[in-house]
């Protein structure tokens, strides 16, 4: 977490990326993981953003707003903010901390009626795939891409990218523990995708 909210590329409208840089809280936490790394060499890194910046949402604010404030739906767009992952995922590996896996929006069902004033962004399957497609050609294989990011009540969105984005986009499924069963929800995507990944990244 940060003392403020920032992004990585605050300038706006730089769909060129020229000003993309870690903001001063992530350079300390990008510190403190390197420490972690010391003394865990094993430890395994994820990226999972929770905003992308103001200026490539619809309505222009880092917070989630409502269900309106979502990637700006152009061509331009998704791929600068596919380009913006992928350019972290290299920084962060730039200072020795290379990622395992990387998720596309934290908590894309977030929020669900709107309201929430921390950073966040409603995320429909539909545009995951699309962005997921975009990141998955650009991002180093080393790297695997996991969907949804969400609780474990809605099984039918992973199903739905899973089922719409091209074999080997997605290396599996990331769940939080906040609502619905753990069971039902590891059976359902093990019985549709027996050979993808299961990973709990919040709880």
């Amino acid at each position: 977490f940060s003392l403020r909210e920032a992004t990585w590329d605050d300038s706006t409208f730089d769909y060129s990326l020229e000003n993309f840089a870690p903001d001063a809280d992530s350079e300390v936490m990008l510190e403190i993981l390197g420490d972690a790394k010391k003394i865990q060499p094993d430890l395994a890194l994820m990226a999972t953003p929770w905003s992308p910046p103001a200026w490539l949402k619809v309505l222009g604010k880092i917070d989630g707003v409502n269900e309106e404030n979502r990637l700006i739906n152009t061509t331009a767009a998704y791929r600068v903010y596919a380009e913006y992952l992928v350019k972290a995922a290299e920084v962060v590996e730039q200072r020795g901390l290379a990622l395992a896996y990387m998720s596309l929006q934290n908590e894309p069902y977030t929020p669900p009626g709107g309201g929430a004033i921390y950073p966040g962004m409603r995320m429909e399957p539909a545009e995951q795939v699309q962005l997921g497609a975009l990141v998955r050609e650009r991002l180093p294989r080393s790297i695997k891409l996991l969907a949804w990011d969400h609780n474990w009540d809605h099984t039918e969105f992973p199903l739905e990218v899973l089922k719409d984005s091209a074999a080997g986009t997605f290396a599996g499924v990331a769940w939080h523990c906040y609502s619905g069963t753990m069971e039902q929800a590891y059976q359902t995507l093990q019985h549709a995708y027996p050979n993808l990944e299961t990973h709990m990244t919040e709880c």
